[in-house]
């Protein structure tokens, strides 16, 4: 949302002197910094990534030993957000591990997209594909701790893009290992061989995925990883950066 403005010329106008006369804008991944600065020569960018809460999303005890595999997508239904390759991942998964099931949440954000998952999930007879528009943030929390791998392979929509993907951060307070695609700020949210895994296409989605589900060792190394992970970027410590980033914009006005 920061970026897609400014493809726009109307309204690059409009943005480019505040942009221009502000101290410090903060991005929240390096990919966002660099898509910024592809569309306007600026020289006052820094990076924060986001953070999560991680309290938020503790205190659940991780089962799956007698649960099927199940994977997870949160976002709105769109085509940025790309559930579609989630939805074929699934089709070549399925044969592999006959009981997974599939649980993608988010608003629909484009009818059009979501006849078109639909479409898919009813061509293919995948019924253990469930698509929720409308539940709880506790029933939000419950899914995370009931899945065993978190999908998201958001991408580039034209000037549509994931600058940085905070659910990646909500899945590793879970412990939950995450797939994203290259190309997004998601090589950023997840740090990859550690956290979870970021893939350049849907045969190497289906292949960590078959690792993660088939190695118990591997599984429970990313998943504490994950956890980690996310406490590294829980906002009680991020909310320090920012702090320090004000103090020293004001320390130069006063000098």
């Amino acid at each position: 949302y920061l970026i897609k403005p400014l493809d726009n010329t109307r309204l690059l106008k409009l943005y480019q002197p505040a942009y221009q006369s502000a101290d410090k804008i903060i991005c929240v991944s390096q990919y966002t910094r660099n898509q910024l600065r592809q569309r306007l020569r600026l020289n006052n960018l820094t990076v924060i990534h986001n953070g999560v809460s991680i309290n938020q999303f503790s205190g659940f005890k991780r089962a799956r030993a007698k649960n099927p595999p199940q994977l997870l997508s949160v976002g709105g239904l769109k085509e940025r957000k790309n559930q579609m390759f989630g939805l074929e991942v699934f089709r070549q998964l399925k044969p592999i591990f006959p009981e997974i099931k599939y649980n993608i949440i988010g608003t629909i954000d484009s009818a059009d997209y979501f006849n078109k998952l639909q479409q898919f999930i009813k061509a293919y007879k995948l019924k253990d594909v469930s698509i929720m528009t409308n539940i709880t943030v506790e029933s939000l929390r419950k899914y995370y701790h009931e899945s065993d791998i978190f999908l998201m392979p958001s991408k580039k929509v034209g000037c549509d893009i994931e600058g940085f993907g905070l659910v990646y951060l909500e899945a590793a307070a879970s412990g939950l290992p995450a797939i994203g695609l290259q190309g997004s700020g998601a090589s950023e949210a997840i740090k990859d061989g550690f956290s979870g895994f970021v893939v350049n296409d849907q045969n190497q989605a289906v292949d960590q995925i078959k690792s993660l589900l088939t190695k118990p060792d591997l599984y429970s190394q990313i998943s504490q990883a994950a956890l980690t992970w996310a406490k590294e970027h829980d906002w009680a410590s991020l909310a320090l950066n920012y702090l320090n980033l004000y103090e020293r914009v004001v320390a130069e006005y006063q000098k």
